[in-house]
């Protein structure tokens, strides 16, 4: 069970987490290059998180959030929710 929720979560957060990169990154007139600089990893390596290629690390899911507004991180953490319990 434990291991099937962890696969849920990592899912959801595949789904989820490239979209509101870009969507956060775009309402806020970021080049990727400064959306980079702000979670603090390379272009490259935000570049791949944008596009789903590889999935961020708690350091930097935890930089995202802190980026965020209280009702956007809300936002944020309901999809995530939703998709979980989706899958489950």
């Amino acid at each position: 069970m434990r291991k099937e929720l962890r696969n849920n979560m990592k899912k959801a957060l595949q789904e989820v987490f490239p979209v509101e990169l870009k969507r956060y990154r775009v309402q806020h007139g970021m080049t990727q290059e400064a959306m980079a600089r702000g979670l603090m990893v390379s272009t490259r390596s935000y570049i791949d998180q944008e596009h789903g290629g590889c999935m961020p690390c708690a350091t930097t899911l935890a930089l995202f959030l802190l980026l965020l507004s209280k009702e956007e991180q809300r936002r944020l953490l309901g999809l995530l929710r939703a998709g979980i319990e989706k899958a489950v």
